[in-house]
C-alpha cells in the first residue's frame, strides 16, 4: 500500500502497511504474463478496502483491465509459443502421476 500526502515541501509518497489517515491511499498491484512482471497497475482513493479478498478482486481487475489495454494498443500479434523444459515436463508428469510437492521434490534431489 503507498499513502499520498500534501505538505510544505509538496507532494509525498510513502510506503505503509496499512492505508490510514487523511489522504490520498492505494494499492500497487504487480501484473505478471507468460515472461514473468510485465507492468503495474496502481489504484488510489480516500478510503481503501485493505481485505484480502477486496486485494484478490483488485489483482483480478487490474490483470484484465491490464491485458485489454495492451491488446488495444499493441494491435495483432503473433502468438508467444512457450515450450516447457524437459525438467517442467517431468514435474508436470510426476504432478499427474497424483505425486505430492514433497515427493516430487525428493524424486528430483531438491
Amino acid at each position: 500500500f503507498w499513502t499520498k500526502t500534501t505538505g510544505a515541501s509538496g507532494e509525498c509518497y510513502r510506503i505503509v502497511d496499512t492505508p490510514q489517515g487523511e489522504g490520498i491511499h492505494g494499492i500497487q498491484i504487480p501484473i505478471f504474463g507468460p515472461l514473468g512482471l510485465e507492468g503495474a497497475m496502481s489504484l488510489g482513493g480516500t478510503r481503501i478496502d485493505a481485505s484480502v479478498t477486496a486485494r484478490l478482486a483488485l489483482s483480478m481487475v487490474a490483470g484484465a483491465a491490464f491485458s485489454t489495454v495492451r491488446r488495444l494498443l499493441d494491435g495483432p500479434s503473433e502468438k508467444i509459443a512457450i515450450r516447457l523444459s524437459e525438467r517442467e515436463r517431468e514435474v508436470l508428469s510426476w504432478t499427474a502421476a497424483g505425486r505430492r510437492q514433497v515427493d516430487i521434490a525428493a524424486i528430483l534431489g531438491l
